[in-house]
């Protein structure tokens, strides 16, 4: 037995491929008219929704912005890639940081997010030795100590 999986993506071709096959294959005048419109804003459609998928990494990025911190260290994430452990006046220590496919990289190493809010971000490393990380949002003064 075959278990097929079905994307997002995947149903809506599907969708978009029934539609084009009843508007192509009528047999009245108004419906074939009206192919080419319809069809155009379907396909516009769906590169729409794939685009969005893969916006949630900018969404993840935006929202991931700012202080964080645990008991241990606190940090500034900033837009630039580059993430400060603070208080930033007297630490140098810096990585670099992005969100693709969904993951979490530092310093190129991917790990998985568990749970991103705007109080809480949660990740863990996908290595052979995994490990869990919790942070709480922070304010400035919370994070420098000023």
């Amino acid at each position: 037995m075959v278990t097929i999986v079905r994307t997002k993506v995947d149903k809506f071709l599907c969708s978009y491929f029934a539609v084009f096959e009843i508007l192509l294959f009528s047999k009245h005048a108004f419906m074939k008219t009206r192919f080419i419109p319809i069809s155009a804003f379907l396909f516009v459609t769906m590169f729409s929704a794939l685009a969005g998928e893969k916006s949630s990494d900018s969404a993840i990025k935006e929202k991931i912005l700012g202080y964080w911190g645990n008991a241990r260290h606190s940090y500034l994430i900033k837009s630039d890639g580059i993430m400060y452990m603070c208080p930033r006046d007297i630490s140098t220590t810096t990585n670099r940081w992005d969100v693709k496919e969904g993951r979490f990289y530092l310093d190129s190493d991917p790990h998985e997010i568990l749970t991103l809010t705007d109080k809480k971000f949660v990740y863990r490393s996908t290595g052979s030795n995994p490990f869990t990380v919790t942070w709480a949002r922070l304010t400035e003064k919370e994070a420098e100590g000023k």
